[in-house]
């Protein structure tokens, strides 16, 4: 059995707190703007997963649709020599 995709442990965690939410599917997208003009939202009512390698391996940040990832933010949550994934 393959591990849980970003998708599904974003959702999981979501209904793990109770967190009120609605689905809304689309074609694939290069970035979160493109998405939203796609559900035809706010950047902002959204969010995006990002999966970020660091040395000890592979992390998921959820922001913010409208948001930037804060590479201060990630080194202070303890991911050391952090980039962005790539599909390998």
């Amino acid at each position: 059995m393959s591990d849980p995709s970003p998708f599904d442990r974003v959702v999981a965690h979501l209904d793990g707190l109770g967190v009120e939410y609605r689905l809304l599917h689309h074609g694939p997208t290069l970035t979160s703007l493109d998405a939203a003009r796609e559900r035809g939202v706010d950047a902002a009512s959204g969010a995006k997963s990002l999966v970020i390698k660091g040395k000890d391996g592979l992390v998921l940040f959820v922001v913010p649709g409208d948001s930037q990832l804060d590479w201060k933010l990630v080194k202070a949550a303890g991911v050391r020599g952090a980039r962005l994934a790539t599909d390998d």
